[in-house]
């Protein structure tokens, strides 16, 4: 895939991605791997690096991804392609999304945003932990209390995290 595909495919990611640079790099790791563009180990990988390395973690996976796809030329078009849309919504929407703050429709939408953006970082933190603490039946034990807690105990998105990436550190204790 040349800089111009790259562009093109960050730029469509980055576009209907709302939540963060986690929610993107789940995207971007289903997208590509289920396209066979990069093999599972690597999008695991490049989201570990990703991760570790100081910047928004969307920015370094799409350079990562980009160099990796395309070399120097790919991991600046990916970049671009990340940055593109949020810039150009920011500039067309803000002005309306300023105005318009207190219209439940808008409420209902960013609350639903905020729905599907939880559980898209919480499949993406649950993927991270199953290749790295190597604790399959811990995984989804603490990603479905972690997940109940948020959509019916009403705990705040981070803290469902928290509690999900916490059973799995007690589960890999216990083993040890």
């Amino acid at each position: 895939m040349g800089p111009a595909g790259l562009y093109w495919e960050f730029f469509k990611l980055s576009a209907v991605t709302f939540g963060g640079g986690l929610v993107l790099v789940a995207m971007a790791r289903e997208r590509l791997t289920s396209r066979g563009i990069i093999s599972p180990e690597e999008s695991m990988e490049m989201t570990n690096l990703a991760s570790l390395v100081p910047g928004p973690v969307a920015i370094n996976f799409a350079a990562l991804a980009g160099h990796r796809l395309s070399g120097p030329a790919g991991a600046a078009a990916a970049v671009l392609g990340v940055l593109s849309p949020p810039f150009i919504s920011v500039l067309i929407l803000g002005p309306y999304f300023l105005s318009h703050l207190s219209n439940p429709m808008l409420q209902g939408f960013v609350k639903g945003v905020l729905c599907a953006s939880s559980a898209l970082v919480l499949k993406a933190v649950l993927q991270s932990a199953r290749h790295n603490l190597g604790a399959p039946r811990a995984v989804p034990i603490a990603g479905l209390v972690g997940f109940l807690g948020m959509s019916l105990a009403g705990v705040p998105p981070l803290w469902g995290l928290v509690i999900s990436i916490g059973g799995c550190l007690l589960w890999q204790m216990r083993a040890c």
